[in-house]
């Protein structure tokens, strides 16, 4: 019981915050709604035009292309950026232990 309460809030914002949104948002994608008349079920029509429509497609393609560029772009640079701070932190750790270049360092003591 006590694992339960301890699971409790993070299960109770998965809930709220993401499950149900997304049922929801599916159950609208089957639906033909104009928010100022009663929804009508569709089925799965609304995701076949989707998957039929070249706009979407594309989209889906320069997303992926996106993704495959930038995410690796991106963790090599920060590795390359995180050892060159990590060098760079110890060249200058004993000028930073006194004086004016403490407030640079921001290493209070």
């Amino acid at each position: 019981m006590t694992g339960w309460l301890f699971v409790a809030p993070a299960l109770f914002g998965f809930l709220t915050f993401f499950l149900a949104p997304t049922i929801r948002a599916f159950y609208i994608g089957l639906t033909e709604w104009t928010l100022l008349s009663p929804a009508q079920f569709f089925g799965l029509d609304n995701y076949r035009l989707l998957l039929t429509d070249r706009a979407f497609l594309d989209s889906i393609v320069v997303t992926a292309k996106y993704v495959l560029y930038n995410v690796p772009t991106q963790l090599v640079l920060a590795m390359i950026l995180a050892l060159l701070l990590d060098r760079f932190g110890r060249s200058v750790a004993l000028s930073c232990s006194r004086g004016p270049g403490r407030s640079l360092c921001n290493n209070p003591r």
